[in-house]
């Protein structure tokens, strides 16, 4: 989780992003059965749309099949694409600095300047830790690195060098910087001290640029003398926009309909997926 704030008051009826603690039990993930395109049977997505304290609403979506055991999940925000990208900084000198929770979208870009290490944007969102950013590289790395040795040793060799000074990361003997830069503005680092500012996390509001536009999707403004939003802002961790609206804000309409950006697993094209809450069936249940 990105934090354990107050999250008071029942799971009410209507409300489509339920708290963390309201459906802790996973009484309000949606199964669907789905498509394996590992082995071409049918699996089960399950779907939970919940909301993140000091955060904002998502949609956790995993996949299990029990005839080959293939898994996979994805994150996607829940709402709108935020007005301003967003930058963080995080300073990581501590085995529970390690452990923090990061929220990435499909559209953040990681760097780590200590060992000029930047990982692009991925096809999918997820939910992983410091951590585990750093385990997901080294997997890669050394995957690839048993290959390497035998086409160029040489280049296996600096490839072993680099997986050295990762781990050396991982043992906090010197402070280090991750940074994030999302356009979409819906990545977010947890912060020790939910709702409290922290020390070690810096956050920084800007204005995207027409090719973080493109990059989204977003079609850029008729008219460049419209109103654009502030510039660039700083601010502390735990007093994001995401909870500054009021419940009704947090809750969609009936007749609103979601779309979720995607990558289709079968040809790797970009896709998007579209979601619907129906009218409550009685004697059953609100289908998606």
């Amino acid at each position: 989780m990105i934090a354990d704030g107050n999250m008071e008051g029942e799971n009410q009826e209507g409300v489509i992003f339920p708290t963390l603690r309201e459906n802790a039990d996973g009484s309000s993930a949606t199964e669907v059965e789905s498509l394996c395109m590992n082995c071409h049977k049918n699996g089960v997505t399950k779907i939970l749309l919940t909301k993140i304290p000091f955060f904002k609403e998502v949609v956790i979506m995993a996949f299990e099949c029990d005839h080959c055991g293939y898994r996979s999940s994805d994150v996607q925000p829940g709402g709108q694409i935020a007005q301003l990208g967003v930058e963080i900084l995080c300073k990581v000198s501590t085995e529970s600095d390690l452990q923090r929770s990061v929220l990435l979208s499909d559209s953040a870009v990681i760097k780590i300047p200590s060992v000029e290490l930047e990982i692009p944007s991925s096809k999918r969102g997820r939910l992983t830790t410091v951590e585990g950013i750093i385990n997901e590289v080294m997997d890669n790395l050394s995957e690839t690195n048993e290959e390497l040795r035998k086409a160029d040793p040489e280049g296996a060799t600096r490839v072993a060098a680099f997986l050295a000074k990762l781990a050396m990361l991982k043992s906090c003997t010197e402070e280090f910087d991750v940074e994030i830069r999302d356009p979409s503005g819906n990545s977010a680092i947890e912060g020790l001290e939910p709702g409290k500012q922290d020390p070690k996390i810096r956050r920084k509001e800007f204005k995207r640029s027409a090719v973080d536009n493109a990059a989204l999707g977003l079609q850029q403004p008729p008219d460049d003398d419209e109103e654009q939003p502030a510039d660039a802002e700083e601010h502390d961790e735990g007093t994001t926009d995401g909870e500054k609206g009021t419940a009704e804000d947090n809750e969609v309409g009936e007749e609103e309909i979601m779309i979720l950006r995607e990558t289709c697993p079968s040809c790797g094209a970009p896709g998007e997926s579209r979601m619907k809450v129906t009218i409550s069936t009685q004697h059953f249940g609100q289908p998606l």
